[in-house]
């Protein structure tokens, strides 16, 4: 990710994500909590967690995510987006 990059804010009805920072610093919304999260550090988000991921550094930020997907009756994966207003987008 860019430096000054960020991701809108999602939440997923049917997914864990666990974030794994390879290099440089990610600052991470995880439900409430707001925390930095450096090299070789990772954050759990559980399902229905509201999180965002930014890159606040000079420096580009590399991560691994592991997704674990829990699949929906129809066999769909179901995400929701939410633009830093907090609004689905249209």
């Amino acid at each position: 990710m860019k430096p000054g990059a960020s991701l809108s804010l999602q939440m997923h009805h049917h997914r864990s994500e666990h974030w794994v920072v390879v290099s440089g610093e990610a600052e991470v919304v995880n439900g409430e909590a707001q925390l930095r999260v450096r090299a070789n550090e990772s954050t759990y988000i559980p399902a229905r967690n509201k999180h965002r991921l930014a890159n606040p550094g000079k420096d580009e930020l590399v991560l691994i995510e592991v997704a674990d997907r829990f699949l929906s009756w129809r066999g769909r994966h179901r995400a929701a987006s939410r633009t830093a207003t907090g609004r689905a987008p249209a």
